[in-house]
């Protein structure tokens, strides 16, 4: 049986102007909340409300578009939505609340002037960035909270990034806010953030009355590294945290993950993934984070000063080869899998992570596994599967008929060569149907397919406004 798939709208990119468009899917409430990226702190993608939106539903010929409306801009954030409104934002630095229903502009402010990427030229992002993360909706409050890059003054010089916290309905600005992000970090004051040099990639995490968005570089353009800035819903800066402590240069340790989330499964903690950056000298257990956390998926606990502190991490045994492509872990973002359906007695909390070498991950939330701590210094992980591919994404979980996780790919990953040479995008669907650590040959029933770019124009941002 396929899964089923949520009543989704879709943001079709251009480098001039972008338009929402919404599907119709009839019986669907519109006052209901997708709040954050990836239908939950988890991330998994899994709208367990979701009831009306079939595979007959989509195939009747009554599923279609509903609206179509223009906004200004790229919109590489995923649209969230709250009580009818949806929030979408642009890398024009223009920020929308839309009505769901017909589309309708409720509100739009234009937050002033993006960031220029030729100041550090680089053309991934172009031709400006401005709102790049997945903003992030506190329900009890109907706030939306997004962060934008700037300039300190006018349209040139110096960078800035800036915090938003707006009244979902209206767009007006909460008290707090706008707040300038900047400071040195809590677990390394002598670095400074620079916020020319930065990108704020990833969906941003509300936990427990804190935001944290996620910063890496621009085209690998030094200095940077990987940070993480907290602030309150109230307007504070609650803490800085760097991947990379005490690394001078411009060690990289990047926190992009392709735009996925930060992930929280349990309380007071986060999960991130690093980019390419410095390793540890030698072999590292878990429980012991060194201060060099690039190609890392890293455990951080929430501390009584609101500070962040490395708790568990796992980084691939050959770490050093990946950081010489410049294949970074951090290219997918992690997600928690859904204890219910994906655990077992011995790994009760399950973990998924890939990056642009293709392969997957299968981690334990409990035990990340350290760097080097398998025998004869391989890895001490759940299972590594693959390679599938290079990833520049996250897994998406479904947890019925025992568990199934899907997985796009955009590269043939395993090397710098094939990374280069493959233009066409398998997906991968993994059965986890019978998840054993004993038996790591059931995690690997693999249902490849492809289907090709050719003839693709402009981008889809897909998601609900059912519940998770």
């Amino acid at each position: 049986m396929a899964p089923r798939r949520s009543r989704t709208s879709r943001l079709l990119a251009s480098t001039a102007a972008v338009a929402l468009v919404a599907l119709l899917l009839a019986g669907c409430d519109p006052l209901l909340t997708t709040a954050t990226y990836g239908a939950g702190n988890a991330r998994t993608g899994w709208f367990g409300r979701q009831s009306t939106l079939t595979p007959g539903l989509v195939s009747s010929g009554t599923f279609g578009e509903m609206w179509d409306t223009a906004v200004t801009g790229q919109v590489y954030a995923q649209p969230v939505v709250h009580d009818g409104t949806i929030v979408a934002v642009t890398e024009t630095n223009d920020a929308y609340g839309l009505d769901a229903t017909t589309g309708a502009t409720r509100w739009h402010r234009q937050l002033g002037v993006p960031f220029d990427p030729d100041d550090v030229t680089c053309a991934d992002l172009s031709p400006s960035v401005g709102i790049t993360g997945t903003p992030a909706i506190d329900p009890a409050t109907a706030t939306a909270y997004f962060v934008k890059k700037t300039y300190v003054r006018g349209s040139s010089g110096p960078a800035a990034w800036w915090a938003h916290g707006v009244d979902v309905a209206s767009g007006v600005e909460r008290p707090g806010f706008p707040l300038r992000l900047q400071g040195t970090a809590a677990n390394d004051p002598k670095m400074t953030f620079d916020a020319t040099k930065h990108l704020q990639r990833p969906g941003l995490l509300l936990l427990d009355g804190v935001l944290y968005a996620g910063f890496g570089g621009h085209c690998d353009r030094g200095n940077y590294q990987g940070w993480i800035i907290g602030f309150t819903t109230t307007g504070q800066i609650s803490t800085l945290w760097t991947a990379e402590p005490g690394e001078p240069g411009s060690p990289g340790a990047g926190i992009w993950q392709s735009g996925g989330g930060l992930v929280s499964d349990v309380p007071g903690e986060i999960v991130v993934t690093t980019g390419n950056g410095n390793l540890p000298a030698g072999a590292t257990p878990g429980a012991s984070p060194p201060t060099q956390l690039g190609q890392a998926v890293v455990r951080l606990q929430v501390q009584p000063d609101k500070s962040l502190r490395a708790v568990d991490f796992f980084i691939p045994y050959d770490a050093g080869y990946l950081n010489t492509w410049d294949a970074d872990l951090g290219s997918g973002a992690p997600i928690a899998l859904p204890p219910d359906a994906f655990g077992t007695p011995d790994v009760p909390r399950p973990g998924l992570q890939m990056g642009k070498q293709g392969y997957l991950y299968v981690l334990d939330e409990n035990d990340l596994g350290g760097y080097r701590q398998g025998p004869s210094g391989s890895d001490r992980v759940v299972q590594r599967l693959g390679p599938f591919g290079g990833a520049w994404s996250k897994p998406a979980a479904w947890p019925g008929d025992g568990g199934f996780v899907y997985v796009t790919t955009a590269s043939g990953g395993t090397s710098s060569t094939m990374a280069t040479s493959i233009c066409w995008l398998p997906f991968c669907a993994c059965s986890f149907a019978s998840v054993s650590v004993e038996l790591p040959a059931t995690y690997s029933t693999l249902t490849p397919f492809s289907f090709s770019k050719a003839g693709i124009t402009s981008s889809r941002i897909v998601f609900s406004n059912e519940p998770p």
